[in-house]
């Protein structure tokens, strides 16, 4: 691999040179509603320093109980040879590129959200509204001013660090200031979502899990809010997994996945019109795409 320069300087100094100036940044507990905001510049310090492995792992921790339960942040699985993985370091090579010649100036925010209030579903006499379907778009491409959904790990990002590449995985390599979320975010809980607004897409891409590849840079141009956050937002829900197909047919698995989509769209109803999704849960999670719609 040719050694990367950025207007004449190393590569690897600049990314060492950014992570040296992290900041302190709270937890996003179980169990709690809670939101995490930075810059965008802090969060390539952040991930500059996921890139050099610096940040602890469970071995190294005197009092591993406390993160036990949160995913792991450092990119040390990059390294591995195979062609995954050179595709999401291109990725990720081209997200540093970008923010290293020129300084972000946005704001992302990350909200976890823990419901205790849930509907008696039973009882409820709302009617379902209108679904628009198509197959030409994709979420990220068509969900511009929606609520868009990541068919989330309940540890956020999934595979993203190792060598999953599906519908989350790929969202978080396109936009990789999402992998941020997976320092200071723990594993979520059935009642329990996670909200990330105001993030940048960096690539396009093609191909999906092993067809994967990065193809070109991405400019983003969605407007900004009040608050100097891109005006996109990023529902994070965890699909169940069912090792039989008809289990999720049963009502308290029904009900588990009701309550989850609840968690993850009560509190937009009235700040977006509609909220973007997919076959959530439908693919190696042996999910049903005619059950989830009606959910």
């Amino acid at each position: 691999m040719e050694e990367q320069t950025l207007g004449g300087k190393n590569f690897l100094f600049v990314l060492i040179s950014i992570g040296m100036r992290q900041q302190a940044i709270p937890l996003l507990r179980r169990g709690t509603s809670a939101t995490v905001t930075m810059s965008q510049y802090q969060a390539s310090c952040l991930l500059a320093n996921a890139f050099l492995c610096t940040f602890p792992t469970l071995l190294l921790l005197t009092n591993p109980s406390n993160h036990v339960r949160f995913p792991e942040i450092n990119f040390y699985r990059f390294f591995e040879y195979n062609r995954i993985c050179f595709q999401k370091l291109r990725c990720i090579f081209h997200y540093f590129e970008r923010v290293l010649v020129k300084k972000p100036s946005g704001v992302i925010s990350f909200s976890r959200q823990a419901v205790t209030d849930i509907p008696r579903w039973a009882r409820s006499d709302k009617r379902l509204r209108a679904l628009h379907v198509t197959s030409r778009e994709t979420i990220e491409d068509y969900g511009v001013g929606f609520a868009q959904v990541d068919f989330a790990n309940a540890c956020i990002g999934g595979g993203v660090l190792d060598l999953g590449c599906v519908q989350e995985e790929i969202r978080f390599l396109i936009c990789p200031e999402l992998i941020v979320s997976r320092l200071f975010t723990e594993c979520l809980q059935e009642n329990e979502c996670l909200i990330i607004s105001g993030f940048e897409r960096f690539s396009y891409y093609a191909g999906y899990a092993n067809t994967f590849k990065w193809l070109a840079p991405y400019y983003d141009d969605t407007p900004r809010d009040k608050f100097h956050r891109r005006a996109v937002e990023l529902i994070a829900i965890d699909a169940k997994y069912y090792r039989r197909f008809q289990d999720q047919f049963k009502p308290k698995w029904i009900l588990r996945d009701l309550n989850k989509a609840y968690a993850g769209f009560f509190l937009n109803s009235e700040t977006v019109p509609a909220v973007v999704t997919g076959n959530w849960g439908c693919g190696v999670y042996h999910g049903c795409c005619q059950l989830k719609s009606n959910l």
